[in-house]
C-alpha cells in the first residue's frame, strides 16, 4: 500500500536538501569572488592588471546575482506548483 503522505514528505526533503545543496553552491562562489576581489588590492600588481580583476570580479558577481534571482523566483514557483500538484 502506498503512503502519500509518507511520500510526499520525502519528496519534501529531498527538494530542502536540493535547495540548500545550490544555495550553499552559490554562498561558496560568492566566497571565492570575494577572495579574488581582494587578491586584486595587492599593491604589487600594476593598476591595469587591478582593473582587469575588479572588472572580472563585477561581470561575474552580476551573474552570480542574476543566475541566484533566476534560481530563487524559480524555485518559488515550482514549490507553489508542488504544494498544488499542479505540473511545473
Amino acid at each position: 500500500m502506498v503512503n502519500f503522505e509518507t511520500d510526499e514528505a520525502h519528496q519534501e526533503r529531498e527538494i530542502d536538501a536540493k535547495t540548500r545543496e545550490i544555495t550553499d553552491l552559490f554562498h561558496h562562489a560568492e566566497n571565492v569572488l570575494k577572495r579574488f576581489g581582494k587578491q586584486s588590492e595587492d599593491t604589487t600588481l600594476s593598476v591595469a592588471d587591478r582593473t582587469v580583476r575588479k572588472n572580472m570580479q563585477m561581470s561575474m558577481a552580476r551573474k552570480i546575482q542574476g543566475l541566484s534571482m533566476s534560481f530563487r523566483s524559480t524555485q518559488k514557483v515550482f514549490y507553489v506548483c508542488f504544494q498544488k500538484r499542479v505540473p511545473f
